[in-house]
């Protein structure tokens, strides 16, 4: 098991898994930790560069607060995480499945600073581990167009 980042969380990405299709979308291992808890689950593989793009979405209308909550969703099968807003400069993840109806299968309280960081430092690692592979798409020159962007608001802080 990885070490969970500020013993509460963290999102684990498995760079040696990327797979571009012939179609040219993006898949790998990615999936949350919550200390002994992953979801959906351990090495799951999913659309990695459509879920950066849509992660990073969520981490930024979270951190302006203008939503009660955001929608961590994956993109294959019926797992996402909603964070709940719960003051205090956290948020409530509520890991949900959906099966015959949606249900919470997990809980967890953490910091909004923390969700912020893990889920930009995933999207900066699916950038660098697909530019280091040759990998081309849309969605890959949107992630390094979004990354880069969020860099520039950095420098302006």
């Amino acid at each position: 098991m990885a070490e969970t980042l500020e013993g509460q969380m963290d999102l684990i990405f498995d760079h040696t898994s990327l797979n571009q299709s012939a179609m040219g979308t993006i898949t790998g291992t990615v999936f949350f930790e919550f200390w002994t808890y992953q979801f959906p689950t351990s090495g799951w593989n999913d659309f990695v560069v459509v879920l950066a793009n849509w992660w990073l979405d969520a981490v930024v209308e979270m951190e302006r607060g203008f939503v009660p909550s955001v929608r961590f969703q994956m993109m294959d099968g019926p797992y996402w995480i909603v964070a709940v807003d719960t003051g205090e400069q956290s948020v409530r993840l509520e890991c949900m499945e959906d099966r015959r109806q949606p249900a919470v299968v997990h809980e967890e309280i953490v910091s909004v600073a923390i969700l912020g960081h893990v889920v930009r430092r995933f999207a900066r690692q699916v950038l660098s581990a697909c530019l280091r592979r040759g990998f081309r798409s849309l969605d890959l020159d949107e992630l390094g167009q979004r990354i880069a962007v969020e860099g520039e608001q950095d420098l302006q802080s």
